[in-house]
Order: structure tokens, then C-alpha cells, then sequence
């Protein structure tokens, strides 16, 4: 499911830049592994959250988010780009059925939504209120 992620966000990627960007500079892998980090650290940032009172003696500095951040994005360049492996993706899923088509689909979006959903809901619980 991992590398149908990869692919569907390479696909937004390369449509988006088809309508804004010359061809000679297009990188829709670069947005996708770009992208794909984010919600992977999305969801560590919800599990975090969650997690809170058993991580409370572990405290983390803005330095330790862009590391965090530049592993994820390391990681990521070495699952989908690494040796063009990107390519053998591309061709994968441009060949599937419909029908796995549809069931990976609806996989995507409920990981999509579900990611940013759970992320806002989250959100007040790190927030304090205003003092009165």
C-alpha cells in the first residue's frame, strides 16, 4: 500500500506541475517523497500526541523535528527513488485491474483523510486554552 501511496501522490504531483511548471524542471518524485514525508511525520506527530504522558520526560526541540524530518525524507528517497525504483512503481500500478484499482482507491483517500482528520482532532488536546 506504501508504494500505491507513493504512486497516487506522484500522479497529483505530475498534474499539478503539468499546469505550472516547463517540462525541463518538472520533479513530481521529488513532491511525492516531499509529500509522503509530511504525512508520515503527521501520523508520528498524532501518535505523540496520543502517547504524551508516557513521552513526557522526552523533550523535543525544533533541532530534533528538522532531523526527525530530514530521516523521514532520507527514508523516503531511499524506498522510491533510490536506483529509479520509482519507475518500476509507476509501471506497476499503471497496469492494475479496475477492480484492485477501486480497493486501493478507497484505501488512499481513507489514509488521507483519516491522517488530517485525526491530526485536527488531535490538535486542541496540545493546545491550551486562553487564560481568563
Amino acid at each position: 500500500m506504501i508504494d500505491y501511496i507513493f504512486f497516487k501522490l506522484f500522479k497529483f504531483s505530475l498534474a499539478i506541475e503539468k499546469r505550472n511548471t516547463p517540462e525541463a524542471i518538472r520533479s513530481p518524485h521529488w513532491s511525492a517523497i516531499f509529500t509522503f514525508s509530511i504525512l508520515i511525520g503527521f501520523n508520528m506527530l498524532e501518535i505523540a500526541i496520543l502517547f504524551r504522558n508516557q513521552l513526557s520526560n522526552i523533550n523535543f526541540s525544533k533541532v530534533d523535528a528538522v532531523i526527525i524530518g530530514l530521516v523521514l525524507y532520507l527514508i523516503s528517497y531511499f524506498l522510491f527513488l533510490y536506483k529509479r525504483r520509482y519507475l518500476e512503481i509507476l509501471k506497476k500500478y499503471d497496469n492494475i485491474s479496475t477492480s484492485e484499482t477501486k480497493i486501493k482507491e478507497v484505501c488512499f483517500w481513507i489514509y488521507i483523510i483519516g491522517t488530517l482528520a485525526i491530526l485536527f482532532l488531535i490538535i486542541p488536546l496540545i493546545v491550551e486554552p486562553p487564560q481568563r
